[in-house]
């Protein structure tokens, strides 16, 4: 029996524990160099709501020691065509990818699939389902500004296809453009500072959200 067999029906076995299991699940690709407090911060919001965690496990890589516990690995070659993607993914309710680079995110906003995160991005948004990006490489803290602005207005468009990006800063910080910011809207920004145009206006809970964390607001 080849090693591709073997993944391939471990592969089913924990399919079919999965489906029994019935608790919210998490698929981790941990496919660089993520933001630690951020990724840490994120991965124990996950934990505190019941989640359980799958990673897709490369070769010679690590399991992620963010979590105490990741429940069960898979290894990629396990996937062995579209279909097996595609059931994976409906057994999964959130994504967590750590180390996508500015290239690759400016790829998948012009929808180039290449690479098993795109592939993975793409199947979870077609299904309705949340997808978390956390990277150091997407830091744009020495980046010239009108670079650095291109790149967020990048961000902010794939965003509004429902992807979250975890500690994205800029030359002051973390920006977020709306006219009212909510709790919600800061609930995955763990570092500061906040970076918001002099007209946004903040709830209550939003401030108090921020005082908590100690984050300072900057205005432009």
């Amino acid at each position: 029996m080849t090693k591709e067999q073997i993944d391939a029906i471990i592969y089913e076995v924990l399919r079919r524990m999965e489906i029994a299991a019935g608790e919210h699940k998490a698929l981790l690709l941990m496919d660089g160099h993520a933001a630690p407090k951020a990724l840490g911060a994120y991965l124990e919001s996950l934990v505190e709501e019941g989640y359980v965690f799958t990673q897709l496990l490369k070769k010679n890589e690590s399991v992620c020691s963010q979590v105490k516990t990741v429940h069960r690995t898979i290894s990629p070659s396990a996937l062995r065509c579209e279909e097996d993607l595609v059931e994976m993914v409906s057994h999964q309710d959130v994504l967590v990818i750590s180390g996508m680079t500015l290239a690759q995110t400016a790829a998948l906003r012009e929808l180039r699939i290449e690479g098993l995160s795109a592939k993975l991005i793409c199947e979870f948004l077609r299904q309705g389902k949340t997808v978390n990006i956390i990277s150091d490489y997407l830091s744009l803290d020495q980046a010239p500004p009108a670079f650095g602005g291109k790149m967020r207005h990048l961000i902010a468009e794939l965003e509004s296809w429902g992807i979250c990006f975890h500690g994205v800063t800029g030359d002051s910080g973390v920006y977020i453009e709306k006219n009212i910011i909510t709790k919600q809207d800061l609930k995955r920004v763990y570092e500061g500072p906040v970076v918001l145009d002099k007209r946004t206006a903040l709830t209550t809970t939003a401030k108090n959200l921020l005082q908590e964390r100690n984050i300072e607001i900057l205005r432009r």
